[in-house]
């Protein structure tokens, strides 16, 4: 029996190691604290067919201002020495850079910065309605310039199941070549 890989992807094994500094303290639908993560990953083993080394740094940040306000910050920045497709960033839509498509950005390195600012307009032991305002930036080695949207949104939020919120977020940006955003989830940004 013959293998069979496809041009541009590697079965090759590797070892990673993650840790965490600090803590976000959650009470109800408020954020307090900063943590940050990183990970590193290195290829390992007779079959590693190229020497690949992957580092990702998030910090977060949270704020509690007036009473019952939020300020949350994320900084990201990732490299990998790979160029297989398999190993390759791919940033934009959901969880990254709000009102482009989903994995609309590739490369083998980024920065990304997301700030936001949420504002309880409903509450109740059961569900707070909060609004936020975001600004989303990213840069993308061997992508010209800056990727950014500014954008509101809407979070339904449940106090009494842990972190539970559904979020829709309106995301526009000042390149007409790639339209605007809703975005979805099943929680916070970030």
């Amino acid at each position: 029996a013959q293998s069979f890989t496809p041009s541009g992807f590697s079965r090759t094994p590797t070892a990673s190691g993650y840790f965490a500094i600090g803590r976000i303290d959650y009470d109800d639908f408020l954020a307090d604290g900063h943590q940050t993560r990183v990970r590193l990953s290195k290829s390992i083993g007779k079959w590693a067919t190229a020497s690949i080394h992957s580092m990702d740094l998030e910090t977060g940040h949270h704020f509690r201002l007036l009473q019952d306000h939020n300020l949350a910050i994320r900084a990201q920045v990732a490299a990998t020495s790979s160029q297989t497709l398999q190993d390759l960033y791919f940033l934009g839509g959901l969880e990254s850079i709000r009102g482009y498509l989903d994995g609309q950005f590739s490369g083998d390195s980024y920065w990304l910065l997301n700030s936001e600012y949420r504002i309880p307009s409903f509450q109740h032991p059961w569900i707070v309605i909060q609004h936020a305002a975001f600004i989303d930036l990213l840069q993308m080695t061997h992508l010209p310039g800056l990727f950014y949207s500014l954008g509101t949104g809407i979070r339904l939020l449940c106090p009494k199941i842990y972190r539970l919120a559904v979020r829709f977020d309106y995301a526009f940006h000042f390149r007409p070549d790639f339209g605007h955003g809703i975005s979805f989830g099943l929680s916070q940004f970030y």
